[in-house]
């Protein structure tokens, strides 16, 4: 489903969240939105699900989410980040969803099968007694047997262990690779393995919307530690940008972009004075600082 926003603007009493947003996403196309606290990001996933007005033109598929909404929420797929504390048992939950969507039962129980989580175990206990990743294995199911066109998921995985993500993944991989993808996340594991795009948003203005491999080229960071035997130069490691810490233990935390760089030069200049070398990639994504937000963004219509 293609998505298209051309001079959106969202007011809240005198606060412009959104403003004068103009954007294009390609059906089939996965975008990671990302960008700090207050940047328009919930309003936009707002806009996208029908549930609110704007200034502008908002338009997905050709049709008004606000207007059209009852025909546009059936082949759409939300996996919110906090599950709703319903009082209900899973099953009527899960039979009320089902008859909405025109899903069977039986296929939601099977991808929750997938996810390690048994249906009919938790048929008979209120959802809002369920833990946070049990929930969220739960609305993960219902999103996709859906088959949707689009789906919109707000930081899908955040209370999955990692065997839990990773089943995600493969999951999703096999049932909506195919579906236009918004994924709101800051998560790095997230938005590497889902998304092809991403989409930066700063201030209710987009300050960037390319490809993946080039953002996560400036943002995604590492952890570079070291240890070196007693004949290795110390100022060559804090020239390199590494401090020492206990146990002759050096870290560098450095961009994506610059690590495979930086890894060749201390082999070179250190070499066989490495006596251990650890790599490890940061959790989350470093978002753009207010004063980051001046570029053009690249790929956003005029």
């Amino acid at each position: 489903m293609e998505i298209e926003l051309r001079n959106v603007r969202k007011c809240f009493g005198d606060t412009e969240v959104l403003r004068g947003l103009n954007l294009r996403i390609a059906s089939g196309q996965r975008v990671g939105l990302v960008g700090p606290n207050g940047s328009g990001k919930s309003t936009l996933v707002r806009l996208l699900l029908g549930l609110c007005s704007a200034e502008g033109d908002v338009r997905i598929a050709g049709k008004d989410p606000f207007r059209d909404h009852a025909s546009l929420l059936t082949q759409i797929g939300y996996v919110p980040q906090i599950a709703p504390q319903l009082g209900a048992p899973v099953s009527e939950m899960v039979a009320a969803v089902c008859d909405l969507r025109g899903i069977s039962v039986d296929s939601v129980s099977a991808l929750c099968e997938e996810l390690a989580l048994d249906l009919r175990e938790l048929r008979n206990r209120p959802l809002r007694n369920l833990s946070g990743g049990m929930k969220q294995k739960l609305l993960i199911a219902l999103a996709l047997a859906s088959r949707s066109q689009l789906y919109v998921l707000d930081e899908p995985t955040a209370s999955l262990d990692a065997r839990s993500r990773d089943r995600f993944f493969r999951l999703y991989a096999k049932h909506a690779s195919a579906a236009t993808l918004i994924l709101c996340s800051h998560r790095l594991e997230e938005v590497r393995h889902l998304v092809d795009h991403v989409l930066v948003l700063a201030e209710g203005r987009a300050s960037y919307f390319g490809p993946v491999q080039e953002f996560l080229g400036e943002r995604a960071l590492s952890i570079i530690e070291l240890v070196v035997d007693a004949d290795a130069s110390r100022q060559v490691l804090i020239d390199l940008g590494f401090c020492e810490g206990a146990r002759s233990l050096w870290t560098a935390t450095v961009r994506h972009g610059d690590k495979l760089g930086l890894l060749g030069r201390l082999n070179q200049q250190l070499g066989s004075h490495l006596v251990n070398l650890n790599v490890r990639e940061l959790e989350s994504i470093e978002l753009p600082t207010a004063a980051a937000t001046d570029s053009t963004p690249s790929q956003v219509p005029a």
